[in-house]
């Protein structure tokens, strides 16, 4: 917590939120290497599992599960080889989700300054909504529906009326996750269907 002055300004509901955010993405990010490092790990946690199923009588859930593990440790263990052949790939991906993130949080802020905010708060918004990124975490659901415009609210309320901070909080999720969602998804769509158009076009021509 880099601003704690504006940290203690939140209420105490935002502050348990935005805590196990910041506790959620540090035991995530522990996880994600310990995995990627120690494959052993992620075999006793599995031999753990199927060895409780099995004592309970889930002998026949034990062994699709155990199947479908083993299918996916294959993909992992392809994974982890891709990867660690290619140290540079991990400061790109680091590199491209830091602006994307960041573009993200700047949203808040533009909007702000178009509702004729004064550009002296800007930082304070940019500050806030990093609080309101990190919060978001406290619930394990895309977007965080319902967290995230809580603590936005009680964050700009620190600058500007409450009827302000709704509209900004309203405008803000608007544009950078429910617009994106939907760029996205339109993005995704139309890429299979030009992959699908290119290998239809290839077998037509075999």
């Amino acid at each position: 917590i880099f601003f704690p002055g504006i940290f203690f300004e939140f209420t105490l509901s935002c502050k348990v939120m935005i805590l196990f955010g910041i506790f959620s993405m540090v035991l995530l990010t522990l996880c994600f290497i310990v995995l990627l490092k120690k494959k052993t790990v992620l075999l006793k946690a599995g031999s753990v599992i199927f060895f409780i199923l099995r004592k309970l009588h889930f002998k026949n859930l034990a062994a699709k599960l155990e199947t479908r593990f083993n299918k996916g440790l294959e993909k992992y263990n392809l994974c982890v080889n891709e990867l660690s052949g290619t140290k540079g790939l991990y400061s790109k991906v680091f590199f491209l989700n830091l602006l994307q993130r960041a573009s993200q949080i700047l949203v808040p802020v533009f909007v702000y300054f178009a509702l004729h905010g004064d550009y002296s708060n800007g930082f304070m918004i940019f500050i806030i909504q990093c609080y309101v990124v990190v919060g978001s975490n406290f619930l394990p659901m895309p977007g965080a529906v319902g967290i995230s415009e809580f603590i936005m609210v009680f964050g700009y309320s620190m600058l500007m009326s409450n009827d302000m901070a709704v509209g900004l909080a309203i405008a803000s999720r608007g544009i950078s996750f429910y617009t994106c969602s939907i760029v996205s998804l339109f993005t995704v769509i139309l890429g299979y269907i030009f992959i699908k158009f290119i290998q239809h076009r290839g077998k037509s021509e075999v």
